[in-house]
């Protein structure tokens, strides 16, 4: 029996781009539709619930009941995923204050430095050297 992860497929551009680089890592995938979860297959060994053009509070959204498989295998979820996991758990998702990620984009990431506060530590550090 071959092991396999399932990526649950909510509409996203990106869920075939996903199959292919979970290929690439030489583990066997399938795309399924978001509500084509197959229950009983103990080759599943995880899964990803994609991105979706739809957000967590649009009553239209697609949704997966997640007691299938959180808690029993491990679950990746990619943009629209996560924030579903996060809203259906009792998480809060809030739509980002575009300005700010705007600013954050902008800002360049070294390598090992992750967060705007090592940012600005890296760049004190460096005045007081100077």
């Amino acid at each position: 029996m071959q092991q396999k992860i399932i990526i649950l497929d909510f509409g996203s551009q990106t869920t075939q781009l996903i199959g292919r680089r979970v290929r690439e890592l030489d583990t066997f995938c399938e795309i399924l539709p978001y509500n084509k979860f197959p229950k009983d297959d103990p080759s599943v060994i995880g899964v990803i619930l994609s991105g979706s053009p739809y957000s967590v509070h649009d009553p239209e959204a697609f949704q997966v009941d997640l007691s299938q498989f959180i808690g029993r295998l491990p679950v990746l979820g990619i943009c629209y995923g996560a924030q579903f996991i996060s809203h259906t758990l009792g998480g809060k998702v809030e739509k980002a204050d575009s300005e700010a990620a705007a600013q954050q984009d902008d800002q360049p990431v070294k390598k090992g430095r992750h967060s705007g506060k090592a940012r600005e530590e890296e760049a004190e550090a460096t005045e007081a050297e100077a």
